[in-house]
């Protein structure tokens, strides 16, 4: 079919076959909101029956957050504007600055 927008065990479905997020079950909503519904329909097709649960991100944004500081910190800010900034306290500023040296 030329319309289809899925494919989904070898059968092609068409967009106007498509469910709204509101007719999706609840704990599907949110993610159809964020991705799609398409990839929301073949996220729980190939993960069906299965419980997902998604790790949080907190290392990755540490990591971000600390070189983003850093630049700041290159480009002229102070350490208690940095503090400010970036909710933290001069002290683990501090550490921050020292430990990207």
């Amino acid at each position: 079919m030329e319309n289809s927008v899925l494919k989904i065990e070898g059968m092609e479905i068409p967009a106007a076959m498509l469910p709204k997020i509101e007719e999706l079950p609840k704990s599907l909503q949110e993610v159809a909101e964020i991705v799609g519904i398409e990839k929301t329909i073949a996220l729980s097709n190939h993960f069906q029956g299965t419980t997902v649960a998604f790790p949080m991100l907190a290392k990755f944004k540490r990591k971000i957050r600390n070189a983003a500081l850093r630049e700041d910190y290159d480009r002229g800010a102070t350490v208690a504007e940095l503090a400010r900034k970036y909710g933290l306290a001069e002290r683990q500023t501090w550490n921050i600055l020292s430990a990207a040296d």
